[in-house]
């Protein structure tokens, strides 16, 4: 096992990498992917809707959860150097002041921009006869349920304590990736029965099909902060699941053609396609964020003054990016082009502007305190 560097760059850069593809996703939404959004392009596309829905069904599949993984592993590093009443603090400051301020403020702008073409009046009249009905979480529903975990845990540790090992232990192995695995997609099948995929939860914007996944792996991460888990995966389980990840999302594509031209509804309900697709999106998950941990904890644990500032502006790009996507989606609304060639064009000039606008906002006075 290798000697623990001061900084793990290499979850930093995966955090980047994960905030792009936020951008990427909700665009993808824009231009014709299934998927509930702001705006959607009038310009539609059967052949759009086909790739960028399966772009967005093999990335839904992992990358929220891998936040929540990230977010848990450095929850006991923290807390054991903060302390309970300071780490609550600072928690409810970073995620409690962003959450208001999307909600409040944030939510109803984009809200109006987007009805503004429809509204015989000004957009300040918009926003004062509907503010009310403008008010939600977007994808700020991730940062609530994070809070919400948080509060979990720090409760836990009110009656038991976890002491954090300063040795570096080793990861998981095989078996317990599998049970992972098996686990994840026999409980999400189950939830789904009653809450399939595309039911949100009224008022908290929950979505329960995709609940097992972030709390398993946000506990998962809680335990490999405290364990000392690092990037550099024993040689047979990156293996094991070099072969077992391209078996599962084989098996998505697979159960895709099969399924979709019969019952184009999201996966759910008491029926054996909800179980497969559910095994098979699970044991991806699972298997790409082994992957994924391996290949940037052996390649990509530095980090240039470019990567480090991305890094620090990732958070801030996931709460202003739907203002930037709407804008620039609304700007091109009267081109007449393909629209997978407008996701092209404009995915590297909303990631450049999210990331340049994250920048820029955090040289706000008292913003780098939050965000």
């Amino acid at each position: 096992m290798s000697e623990k560097p001061s900084r793990a760059y290499y979850i930093d850069n995966l955090r980047v990498l994960l905030t792009c593809l936020v951008v990427l996703v909700h665009l993808a939404v824009t231009y014709g992917a299934v998927g509930d959004w702001y705006y959607r392009d009038p310009q539609t596309s059967k052949l759009a809707t086909l790739v960028l829905t399966v772009f967005t069904a093999i990335t839904q599949a992992f990358f929220m959860g891998f936040f929540f993984l990230i977010a848990g592993y450095f929850t006991p590093t923290s807390l054991a150097s903060k302390g309970l009443n300071r780490f609550l603090g600072d928690r409810i400051l970073r995620f409690g002041i962003p959450l208001l301020f999307y909600t409040l403020v944030l939510n109803p702008v984009v809200v109006a921009i987007v009805r503004l073409n429809r509204f015989e009046g000004s957009y300040v009249e918009l926003l004062l006869q509907h503010y009310g009905s403008m008010l939600g979480l977007g994808p700020m529903w991730f940062v609530l349920n994070l809070l919400l975990l948080t509060l979990a845990f720090a409760g836990v540790q009110r009656s038991r304590r976890m002491a954090v090992r300063h040795g570096p232990e080793a990861g998981p192995g095989i078996q317990a990736t599998v049970v992972v695995a098996i686990a994840l997609g026999v409980i999400s099948f189950l939830v789904r029965i009653k809450f399939p995929i595309g039911y949100w939860t009224p008022g908290l914007h929950l979505m329960p099909a995709h609940e097992p996944q972030y709390l398993a792996f946000f506990a998962v991460g809680i335990l490999a902060g405290e364990r000392g888990w690092r990037g550099d995966l024993s040689p047979r389980l990156v293996r094991f699941w070099r072969l077992a990840t391209p078996l599962a999302i084989l098996g998505a594509f697979v159960w895709f053609g099969v399924n979709q031209p019969l019952d184009p509804s999201p996966p759910g309900g008491l029926n054996w396609r909800s179980f497969v697709f559910a095994m098979c999106e699970q044991t991806f998950a699972v298997g790409i964020v082994v992957l994924l941990l391996n290949r940037f904890g052996q390649r990509f644990n530095h980090q240039s003054s470019f990567g480090q500032a991305a890094a620090s502006d990732s958070y801030t790009v996931y709460i202003i990016h739907p203002l930037v996507i709407v804008l620039l989606a609304l700007g091109l609304q009267g081109y007449a082009l393909h629209p997978l060639a407008k996701f092209v064009l404009v995915a590297p000039v909303a990631l450049a502007a999210c990331f340049g606008g994250a920048h820029l906002t955090r040289k706000l006075p008292f913003a780098r305190r939050i965000l």
